[in-house]
């Protein structure tokens, strides 16, 4: 029997696993990224972890086609970290193809974590059976992958996907990346907390809301607790919850009428809301989608939860070299 082995890369935690080609896991295990030690002590982490893994896994290493990796940022084709991996102090830079290459003899592939993450709902997940996929992962930020005719797109420069550096809002709050209005400072977990301020802000009259008597008692804002309120009736998180939802429907919308997937797949922790976000978000992914591409288009959440960057891995490195 056939394995790929992939490797899903985080800011605290790397997870390995020997996938078989319909998507099981075989053998998984997981280390600590240790990010603060800096990128090269990362790469000394991936390779202690493939050597254990190998070593675990009942499949043959001469059954072990490749090695998939997915990674914050963007990596170019010769396997360097070019950029976006904020998370990862001195992590750009690296070439991550070379070390694993001359240790253990294995082709290796590795593209954007969230693009991973799209590939693994697309085969296995959300999206299993359908051609065309677009995914987003609401987090921190928003990252977002793209599958057409079953395969992923990573664009000219491998770069295809950051959905969440869209200009939503003209003008508009400043993001990280530098420029204003982006989709993540508005429908991610950090652009939730920044409505809540702006209307905490702004409207005085919510002063006796459960969500500052809870501020006040020392809870720190969070989009846990906006929903938390939000779900006991609470006025103010109730309007913070719409206004996050318009911003989502804005920004899935534009998706929508570039793309035309088959199916549209929301991830990321955000999701925890569930419909509760999900249901005022419909109308507005509506409102800004054209009607012949919204109704022929299914909007749904991500099944394959924290394991669709180590199969999407796998997927890609079964993609790439079987």
């Amino acid at each position: 029997m056939k394995g790929a082995i992939g490797i899903d890369l985080g800011g605290t935690h790397i997870v390995f696993s020997v996938i078989n080609p319909i998507g099981k896991q075989i053998t998984t295990m997981t280390l600590p990224t240790q990010a603060h030690k800096g990128g090269k002590h990362v790469l000394r982490n991936i390779l202690t972890g493939i050597e254990q893994l190998i070593r675990k896994t009942p499949i043959p290493k001469k059954q072990i086609i490749g090695i998939g990796l997915g990674t914050p940022g963007a990596v170019d084709r010769q396997g360097t970290l070019i950029g976006g991996a904020q998370n990862l102090p001195g992590w750009e830079g690296t070439n991550i193809y070379r070390p694993v290459q001359n240790k253990f003899n294995l082709r290796i592939v590795a593209s954007n974590d969230a693009t991973i993450a799209a590939l693994g709902e697309a085969r296995f997940g959300a999206g299993k059976g359908k051609t065309n996929v677009v995914m987003i992962t609401l987090g921190t930020g928003i990252g977002g992958g793209i599958v057409i005719n079953n395969k992923v797109y990573r664009g000219t420069h491998d770069m295809a996907g950051e959905v969440g550096h869209m200009t939503i809002i003209m003008h508009g709050r400043r993001c990280s990346c530098g420029k204003k209005g982006c989709f993540e400072t508005y429908a991610s977990a950090t652009g939730i907390v920044r409505t809540a301020q702006d209307f905490i802000a702004a409207y005085p009259k919510y002063n006796s809301s459960l969500l500052l008597n809870k501020l006040k008692s020392g809870e720190s804002l969070s989009s846990r607790l906006i929903y938390f309120c939000a779900a006991e009736g609470d006025s103010l998180s109730l309007r913070i919850t719409e206004q996050t939802a318009e911003y989502l429907g804005i920004g899935i919308g534009n998706l929508l009428n570039i793309l035309s997937p088959d199916i549209f797949i929301i991830g990321g922790g955000v999701t925890n809301a569930g419909d509760f976000l999900l249901k005022p978000a419909r109308r507005y992914i509506k409102a800004n989608t054209w009607n012949m591409i919204f109704n022929r288009t299914k909007v749904v959440f991500a099944k394959l939860g924290d394991q669709a960057g180590v199969v999407g891995a796998a997927t890609l490195a079964f993609d790439t070299f079987n």
